[in-house]
């Protein structure tokens, strides 16, 4: 009765009339000439409702009892998969492994493209494929922990426009592309062509030529010690006028406001700035053609994603 009760419903039972009350009263006098016949008192019958009650409580109490038995069932039928956990265990084990395995190679791949020049990363995406489906594997899981994809705000950002033509320098699995390649021409470039929309390259070197573009972006793409080069190359596929977009992750700058100036001594005009805790997002316009020059000092440092 712990766990089941029936509302607006007294289980006391029903009283049923005492005789013994007609004991107190007076006995009628018998009268004379006649001989006294004691009846035994009668017992009062029950009339329908009052046996009605006691029928419906029986019936209650029998749906109580077959409810607790069917909710037993079900907690026996629920338990029945934890018996089979001891089957299961290995496999769980076993992909437990793999995922540490992957998270392991994600990592290294991470630092290989953060430490090394995009000239050798290219060289060793292309002999092993399927690296850069592991990195991009553990970066997808990686994404969905932020909360927010800074490409997300360049897409929506670029949504706002028609029939430009742009360089997505970097691109990863081409997601800008894909959701915007019926209203732009996009040129998506990384290590591997893993799909229809990317061209595989060293983006230090594209197939573009000289101010071809309306708009470069790179998102969280500056990697490798020779990122400088990447930017160079911007400059030059990059029209008067055209749209340089930088998304990278804050922790990644020794000084942003060098890094700024830098930027600004090739040319860019710094045009809006968004930030979190997170990421900096960075638009800028090309004002004028300007001698390249390399900077004087490290401004990003390597993102490395450390073992947990």
């Amino acid at each position: 009765m712990s766990f089941f009760s029936v509302p607006d419903w007294d289980f006391q039972a029903p009283t049923v009339q005492s005789t013994e009350r007609s004991q107190g009263k007076k006995k009628r006098k018998t009268p004379s000439g006649t001989n006294e016949i004691k009846s035994k008192p009668k017992l009062k019958q029950p009339n329908e409702k009052e046996i009605l009650p006691t029928k419906r409580l029986k019936t209650q109490k029998q749906k109580i009892i077959n409810l607790n038995t069917s909710e037993t069932k079900i907690n026996n039928s629920q338990e029945t998969p934890a018996l089979s956990k001891s089957a299961k265990k290995p496999v769980s084990k076993l992909s437990k492994l793999e995922k540490n395995l992957n998270a392991g190679r994600f990592r290294w791949i991470n630092e290989k493209l953060y430490t090394t020049k995009s000239g050798s990363a290219f060289d060793l995406f292309q002999e092993s494929p399927s690296l850069f489906d592991i990195y991009h594997e553990g970066f997808s899981t990686q994404v969905k922990k932020w909360p927010l994809n800074p490409l997300d705000a360049i897409i929506a950002h670029f949504k706002r426009f028609k029939n430009l033509k742009i360089a997505d320098m970097g691109c990863g699995e081409a997601k800008f592309a894909q959701t915007l390649h019926t209203i732009h021409e996009i040129h998506s470039f990384d290590l591997v062509a893993a799909n229809e929309f990317i061209t595989a390259c060293d983006i230090s070197k594209t197939p573009l030529k000289d101010e071809s573009v309306d708009a470069v972006i790179f998102s969280l793409s500056l990697m490798g010690v020779n990122y400088a080069s990447f930017i160079k190359e911007a400059m030059r596929i990059l029209h008067s006028k055209g749209e340089l977009v930088i998304a990278e992750v804050t922790s990644r700058f020794e000084n942003e406001e060098k890094f700024l100036v830098w930027l600004k001594s090739l040319g860019f005009l710094l045009v809006q700035r968004e930030e979190n805790k997170m990421f900096k997002l960075f638009f800028f316009r090309k004002e004028e053609n300007v001698p390249y020059r390399d900077p004087p000092f490290t401004l990003l440092k390597p993102c490395i994603y450390k073992k947990r």
